[in-house]
């Protein structure tokens, strides 16, 4: 699992001393790292994290990075996992504009968001994960759930079948269900998840019920 790093400060306001020589191992050095275990706060830590994953973690004084590291003084700051917000949502664009959508996303990453679970799905969002991913946007990672599955946007079993078949295909990361579902097309369309491979989550319509949700 690939381990992502936020430092708290005045984020307006503050600079690093980084000195740049490997761009796949970061050094954090003299951090004062909250565990998210307990009230601990490690102070002066040194984190060393290689393509992604946290290699060692140690006190400073008894922890010294490679010289080929690149080094990030964070004395007087401190250091925590990214946090993930479970139940985002991501703009689109209106009349063509993105640019609120990329504000929304670099908003959730200066605030230390850095995994988002979006809830209700567009084609634009699978190139903003795919953006995010090749790192050409300032944004969390992104798992994006497809456009909905309602009432309204899906009458029959032989409908469900086929968008799950096509959202599976499109790359969305799962299902998402809102009011409204007929028993029938939700047992089609969990039949047809499970078979492909993708999840769902969302909603429970009430003629499906908790139970038979919980279920499925």
């Amino acid at each position: 699992m690939r381990t992502y790093l936020i430092l708290l400060a005045l984020f307006a306001c503050t600079t690093f001393a980084v000195s740049q020589t490997d761009p796949v191992t970061t050094a954090f050095i003299h951090a004062n790292v909250l565990t998210m275990t307990n009230n601990a706060v490690w102070n002066d830590y040194t984190v060393i994290v290689k393509n992604g994953k946290i290699q060692q973690m140690g006190p400073s004084a008894k922890l010294e990075p490679s010289k080929k590291a690149t080094v990030i003084d964070c004395q007087g700051k401190y250091l925590l996992p990214g946090l993930t917000e479970m139940h985002a949502h991501i703009p689109t664009p209106e009349k063509g504009d993105d640019s609120y959508a990329k504000e929304v996303l670099m908003l959730y990453l200066s605030c230390g968001v850095t995994t988002i679970r979006g809830m209700l799905g567009d084609p634009y969002h699978l190139g903003l994960r795919q953006q995010a991913a090749d790192n050409l946007l300032l944004s969390p990672r992104i798992f994006t759930a497809t456009p909905s599955f309602s009432g309204g946007s899906v009458a029959t079993p032989e409908e469900a079948r086929q968008k799950v078949l096509v959202y599976k295909q499109q790359g969305y990361d799962f299902l998402k269900i809102h009011p409204g579902v007929k028993l029938a097309v939700f047992d089609e369309m969990v039949k047809t998840a499970d078979k492909v491979g993708i999840r769902f989550s969302g909603h429970v319509p009430a003629e499906v019920g908790i139970r038979h949700a919980l279920a499925a």
